[in-house]
């Protein structure tokens, strides 16, 4: 690969749904808040069972 002027930044989705949490819980939103950590849970809990990996669980992957 070549150089480049172009800076990316990458941020993971769960990572911007807790920063939106956060200003929920400051805002005294805590329904919102709530539901966007939620979001997050429920996204891990697919990853878990997902069919490509090799591993069923995270547990399986950390030992």
């Amino acid at each position: 690969m070549g150089t480049s002027s172009i800076n990316y930044s990458i941020h993971r989705y769960a990572d911007i749904l807790l920063l939106r949490a956060e200003v929920a819980v400051e805002e005294n939103d805590l329904g919102t808040a709530l539901d966007l950590v939620n979001r997050i849970r429920n996204r891990a809990k697919k990853w878990q069972s997902c069919s490509f990996c090799r591993w069923n669980t995270f547990s399986q992957l950390c030992n």
